[in-house]
């Protein structure tokens, strides 16, 4: 597939120096060792079920590595596995180009060096499954097409279709390149209708071929209604604007002046990009240049607009990475140097090392969040244990926070930093505040706690007993409903109470309140 790759050292040393840039960006998720919002379940039940979600190569990777149907926690080694992919992934795609080390470095780091894709590594299992999605991306424009056979198209449908099996939304990623080596193609004045017209050809072709493999898998609702297709205009335009409002906010679209000094560097970067091709003189060159720009920035939300729900999360935005990617390569070109290239090559490094500044804020982040979570948890298992002595117990959460709150996305202000309550309902450390009030490109959205399990699954982590069962807190029950738990706190009926700085609980019989208001009338 890669014989035309003759220079083997070269591939050995790409690799080391991507893996080396790649490591310092994983540093602080994997310094921080948290749990993120998937692991909870994932650890306690040991169960992947990739495979009902239209991700079958993710559900055969886990089997694999657990020779099992059972997955378990291994963090950090998928997350190192997931950089080497990558780092073998942009080798292989910057000997392809034929760029210098500099230029691999300062552009290509930047695919899998952006700030939304810090959810995506954060992720104890998962980090491993997409990260080889965007690794699969990468390599579908990394196979040689100088001249297109039979196995080229061969070779990039199979991995098109390994994307898509292990994240479907990195087929954004891909047609980002496309756009991108397109406009490479374009500056060095080659025809690029036949490159981006049977790459097209591909990528239509294997989506098709992931549709019908999925209609003869049963994948749950929950992914049924996340791939369900709309024709609703008015549906779909609200899409792209939201999704491309939350995507640019990445590059200062709602402010905070690392963002901003981002965005302007990506402003100089694709305005050099289309004065240098109007400069070559042709003016129907200049005009696809512009067009295939605006088509880029499309790639941000990609298939994702014709959705009928669409997932707003960062992890989802995968095509970032090749817009800011783009910028750097026509800021500095395929071979700059520090004697020609001083202030471009310095503005680049500034663009990725803004990126690195942004994990390690974003790592600080996971730490106090989730720690301040983990150690209430603890302290509501002893309380619970006490509280029940042992006995056999139901629990009820009365949280603060509402459905509207949790489903609707982070929106920043300047003087207002919404209600975001972690797993547990439990407030935000001003350390971990301050991030989210200054960085719009580290979007964490809260899980939607009412109707998951994960508050259950987090104080399953921590031991809770076994003969304690859990309600979710809007879901109903005959032998514990709501009514109960609201009458237990109104009323202030209970057999026991333990008082905490962030919650009461309340016992009746074998029925427990976790009550994160503390608002019981007549507590002093």
């Amino acid at each position: 597939m890669f014989s035309s790759l003759q220079n083997n050292k070269m591939l050995i040393y790409r690799l080391l120096t991507f893996f080396i840039i790649l490591a310092f960006f994983l540093y602080p998720i994997i310094h921080t060792n948290a749990f993120y919002y998937d692991d909870y379940p994932r650890t306690v039940n040991h169960e992947i079920s990739f495979w009902h979600t239209g991700r079958a190569l993710s559900e055969f990777i886990f089997r694999f590595l657990n020779c099992s149907k059972f997955a378990f926690d291994i963090a950090p080694l998928p997350q190192i596995l997931a950089i080497i992919a990558l780092a073998f992934s942009l080798s292989i795609l910057s000997l392809k180009w034929q760029t210098n080390t500099l230029s691999a470095v300062l552009s290509l780091a930047c695919i899998p060096c952006y700030s939304f894709f810090l959810q995506n590594l954060s992720y104890r299992f998962d980090s491993l499954t997409m990260s080889l999605a965007l690794a699969c991306a990468i390599l579908s424009v990394s196979v040689p097409d100088d001249k297109w056979h039979i196995k080229t198209y061969g070779y990039k449908i199979v991995l098109l279709l390994c994307s898509l099996n292990l994240y479907q939304v990195s087929i954004n990623t891909v047609l980002a390149l496309v756009v991108f080596s397109s406009l490479r193609k374009l500056d060095e004045r080659k025809s690029i209708f036949q490159y981006f017209s049977k790459n097209i050809i591909c990528i239509i072709f294997s989506i098709l071929i992931y549709k019908i493999e999925i209609f003869f898998i049963k994948i749950d609702i929950y992914s049924k209604n996340h791939s369900a297709i709309t024709f609703d205009h008015q549906k779909i335009m609200n899409n792209f604007l939201a999704i491309s409002r939350r995507a640019l906010s990445e590059f200062g679209l709602q402010g905070g002046n690392l963002e901003i000094a981002l965005g302007i560097i990506l402003l100089i970067g694709l305005f050099n990009m289309i004065r240098v091709i109007y400069m070559k003189g042709n003016f129907t060159e200049f005009l696809i240049s512009i067009l295939l720009l605006a088509m880029l920035f499309f790639t941000l939300s990609g298939t994702m607009i014709i959705l009928n729900y669409p997932i707003y999360d960062g992890r989802s935005l995968m095509a970032n990475g090749v817009l800011l990617c783009t910028a750097n390569f026509f800021l500095i070109g395929s071979h700059p140097s520090f004697i020609k290239n001083k202030c471009t090559i310095l503005l680049a490094s500034y663009a990725l090392f803004i990126q690195f500044i942004f994990a390690y804020q974003w790592g600080n982040y996971l730490h106090d969040t989730f720690s301040l979570n983990e150690h209430i948890a603890e302290n509501l298992v002893d309380d619970i244990y006490s509280i029940s002595d042992g006995h056999n117990t139901t629990l009820r959460m009365l949280t603060r926070h509402t459905v509207e709150q949790k489903m609707t996305s982070l929106e920043h202000t300047n003087s207002k930093l919404p209600n975001q309550e972690m797993v547990i309902d439990t407030p935000i450390l001003s350390t971990a505040e301050a991030v989210l009030r200054h960085r719009r490109s580290l979007i964490d959205p809260p899980p939607l706690y009412t109707i998951w399990t994960t508050p259950f699954n987090l104080l399953r982590k921590k031991g809770l007993q076994e003969n304690a069962s859990f309600v979710p807190e809007d879901a109903e029950d005959s032998n514990y409903p709501q009514r109960e738990a609201l009458n237990i706190r109104a009323s202030c009926s209970y057999d026991a109470i333990i008082k905490r700085r962030f919650y009461n609980l309340y016992k009746r019989d074998n029925h427990i309140v976790v009550d994160f208001h503390r608002e019981c009338p007549h507590q002093p």
